[in-house]
């Protein structure tokens, strides 16, 4: 799990002006982040600076948070705030979903690569159209296991829930996801 204590001292030394330590904060989310506006916004693009905007609204924010040590839930519900207020702005321009990146992050640890063979890329399809048919909570899951490197605790803790529910998350989700 993430070490809260430390975790808390983070924020307290960035409340009180610490950019160092904020950057500390950012390294450690920018992945989990960046998997949750990956799952509610269509465009990679879209989710850097939805996630950049994040961040600066976090930033700004900080003496919001009462509990230190909750950073990370208190920073996903910014994240997924600043997701809907940029679909709100831009929803006349929202094309579907793609799943290459979320496709591509799973891939590659199975098969080393996508690679430009037709192995590669029947597997990159195949895996691409599961993670779209994937129901929101099984991807989110995944996207955060697979795009952070959090770890089941940690994940469980960003999204407020529990390790098992997590772990039957992404195990669902890896199912349903593998080449076949």
């Amino acid at each position: 799990m993430i070490e809260t204590n430390g975790q808390a001292g983070l924020v307290e030394r960035a409340r009180e002006g610490d950019a160092e330590a904020f950057g500390t904060l950012v390294r450690r989310y920018q992945g989990a982040a960046y998997a949750i506006a990956l799952e509610r916004l269509p465009q990679r693009h879209d989710c850097d600076d939805v996630v950049q905007e994040a961040f600066v609204a976090a930033w700004c924010r900080l003496g919001q948070l009462r509990d230190p040590a909750l950073f990370g839930a208190w920073f996903r519900r910014i994240v997924v705030s600043e997701c809907l207020m940029w679909a709100r702005w831009h929803r006349s321009s929202m094309p579907a979903m793609s799943a290459d990146v979320v496709a591509e992050t799973l891939i590659a640890p199975v098969h080393g690569s996508a690679g430009g063979g037709p192995e590669g890329n029947l597997a990159l399809h195949r895996i691409r159209r599961a993670v779209e048919e994937l129901p929101p909570p099984y991807r989110t899951a995944l996207l955060l296991h697979s795009l952070s490197g959090f770890s089941y605790g940690e994940i469980a803790e960003f999204l407020e829930g529990p390790v098992t529910t997590v772990k039957g998350r992404i195990q669902q989700g890896r199912g349903a996801t593998a080449p076949r």
